[in-house]
């Protein structure tokens, strides 16, 4: 039986376990919090993990901490996997790779992550009919349940309210008639229409187009862009907010806070649109909460892991197969579709 570490075993790690577990993986768990860690890892820093037999890594810590963890696994020979959730220190982890020879695949949460997997998806859809793909659109949002407190702003806070603030604020990278450009956070505001009189607005926000953008100026694309899904009203409410608070960002967060929710009962909404010059896919997903985990922690934590499953199903200790090629550096578009599609539906989750 192949052997899986999962560090960092909290919110979405401990739901990553689970789901490599269900999925026939001898998964082992570090966290430095001993109460959530295997008991062979108690009282260890990580620097003092033996790696040694291990199938693959991944990385449910925090983002300042991947980049030792990318090494350490680098270093042992044994693929490298994480949620992301810095463009920085991806990239810093993915030159990593390059230069010693190991194998890495960085964010793999839900937006970069599981967004861009079914955007590729679309994508090859498109080609295997013989079209060319022109242009791929990606939206995502995890959102309240109907049915569940929303809040003034109507958003389930689910992780920190920092990146949520650095994604609204930050330049967003697109493509754009070829070029590749940088827009505003919270620009580009549109209207989905989701059928059954059901309407989401969205808007752009910064670091969900990740290892897309690449994929889409290799496949000769026009236009690529991702954009946030949130209820309708939202991004007014957040412009107010931001005007209000003048630069306070303490202020900022504390109100963000206040306005918002934080419970179980949510769920994660995703749209991909992928165009040719005759057809057009368009795909629409909704994916609840259960009664054991969150929404979030389902879209998230099960793709990862399905992920994990795909390419680790392809590799052995310090072996890499001729699937992988070259790369040093794995990719949305290295996902095989109907693997991780069967992992996803063996976990509970029909896309």
């Amino acid at each position: 039986m192949k052997k899986v570490l999962v560090v960092g075993a909290g919110r979405m790690g401990g739901v990553i376990a689970y789901a490599l577990d269900k999925l026939g993986y001898q998964v082992f768990k570090y966290d430095s919090d001993p109460t959530k860690c295997d008991e062979q890892f108690k009282d260890m820093e990580f620097y003092e993990v033996d790696l040694t037999g291990y199938n693959a890594v991944i990385s449910s810590a925090t983002y300042t901490a991947n980049l030792e963890i990318a090494k350490q696994s680098i270093d042992a020979g044994v693929p490298y996997f994480d949620l992301g959730g810095h463009v920085g220190t991806s990239k810093e982890i993915q030159e990593f790779a390059k230069a010693n020879n190991g194998l890495v695949f960085t964010d793999l949460g839900l937006a970069p992550g599981l967004v861009n997997i079914l955007g590729e998806f679309a994508l090859d859809d498109l080609e295997r009919i013989g079209e060319k793909p022109v242009s791929i659109d990606l939206r995502v949002g995890g959102l309240p349940s109907f049915y569940a407190d929303m809040g003034l702003l109507k958003y389930n806070l689910t992780w920190s309210v920092e990146g949520l603030i650095n994604e609204y604020l930050d330049k967003c990278k697109i493509l754009w008639d070829k070029e590749v450009q940088e827009v505003d956070g919270l620009s580009g505001l549109e209207e989905i229409d989701w059928g059954d009189n059901l309407k989401f607005e969205a808007f752009h926000t910064s670091g969900g187009l990740s290892h897309t953008l690449d994929s889409a100026i290799a496949r000769g694309l026009s236009d690529a862009r991702y954009k946030t899904i949130r209820y309708k009203g939202h991004a007014q409410q957040v412009r107010f907010l931001l005007e209000a608070c003048d630069g306070d960002r303490e202020l900022l967060v504390k109100l963000i806070k206040n306005c918002s929710v934080s419970h179980n009962q949510d769920s994660v909404w995703v749209y991909v649109k992928a165009k040719g010059k005759y057809t057009t896919i368009e795909k629409r997903y909704m994916i609840p909460y259960s009664k054991d985990f969150t929404a979030m922690q389902r879209a998230t934590a099960f793709s990862a892991a399905a992920v994990v499953a795909n390419i680790v199903s392809q590799t052995s200790v310090g072996f890499l197969t001729t699937f992988l090629g070259d790369s040093n550096v794995l990719s949305y578009r290295s996902v095989n579709k109907e693997n991780f599609l069967r992992n996803m539906e063996k976990l509970g989750i029909k896309l």
